[in-house]
């Protein structure tokens, strides 16, 4: 009787390690994305030029403290954030390409020709 329950805190034992094992991998898996706060403000991004690894997973968060209301939209993708107002936030998750840029910008019209665009620059 006691070899039987010395096996099953064994296997008990065994088990505990391997499910903290799995929550550890992915917690460190969730946290290879990098979070980059992007503030919007009358007429500008900052930063506008965000630096990345090729194939990275980037985390835009969007932050408006500007007065007027703005959006993040990738160039040449559907991807963009909502359209927030003042004090609001919203997020945008990329993957960066092996190289070169990938722009961005404020889609509200003007606001992108007044000086609303950045870049993700592949380094």
């Amino acid at each position: 009787m006691r070899t039987l329950f010395s096996q099953a805190q064994r296997v008990l034992h065994a088990g505990s390690v391997a499910l903290a094992l799995s929550l550890f991998a992915q917690q460190a898996l969730a946290g290879d994305v990098r979070t980059v706060e992007v503030t919007a403000q009358e007429f500008e991004f900052t930063p506008s030029t965000i630096k990345v690894e090729p194939g990275e997973t980037v985390r835009l968060k969007l932050v408006n403290q500007g007065n007027m209301s703005h959006n993040l939209h990738l160039r040449n993708t559907d991807a963009k954030t909502a359209t927030i107002q003042s004090g609001k936030s919203d997020t945008l998750e990329v993957t960066a390409p092996d190289n070169g840029e990938l722009g961005f910008f404020c889609a509200i019209p003007g606001h992108e020709k007044a000086g609303m665009k950045g870049s993700i620059v592949v380094q």
